[in-house]
């Protein structure tokens, strides 16, 4: 039920090189050399999936750690990871992007004035992105892509 263009991750320029600072890299596709982890204290327990919790942001968070170190964080458009998901329903891949939205905020806390803003747009928007979306892919897939917008903001502020 899942379609591609729902998790695939952006595309933040088209050659390999140094990873733009405004990119983030993507958990399901990252590799680090051993000392450069070991350098930065590695990965924190205190982020990502716990059993049969749906969280995230270990990966931000290495790269928050990789960024205050001056280290060099490459990126290649060309590499592809296949990866299974496990939403195994449209309500479950709603509420991993409110998980997601927790996770990031804990991480790079934003202003919750900012996300309430975000969040009224959303929602205030909801029905005309049903509408877009639906034209774009289909009604079930436009539904879902919409709620997981709404979501996001909705755990960004943690509610």
């Amino acid at each position: 039920w899942i379609q591609a263009s729902l998790v695939e991750t952006p595309k933040y320029m088209q050659e390999a090189g140094r990873l733009p600072s405004n990119a983030f890299i993507c958990g399901c596709i990252c590799g680090f050399r051993k000392q450069t982890l070991a350098e930065i204290g590695g990965f924190s327990s205190e982020y990502g999936m716990q059993a049969e919790i749906i969280a995230y942001g270990e990966e931000i968070h290495v790269q928050r750690k990789l960024e205050e170190n001056d280290s060099i964080i490459w990126y290649d458009p060309n590499l592809i990871a296949y990866h299974r998901s496990h939403h195994r329903t449209p309500m479950e891949f709603i509420r991993s992007h409110n998980a997601r939205g927790k996770s990031i905020q804990s991480i790079i806390p934003n202003s919750r004035s900012y996300h309430s803003i975000q969040l009224l747009l959303k929602v205030l928007l909801w029905p005309v992105n049903i509408i877009r979306f639906a034209i774009k892919y289909n009604l079930k897939t436009a539904l879902v892509k919409a709620s997981s917008q709404v979501s996001y903001h909705l755990g960004r502020l943690n509610i």
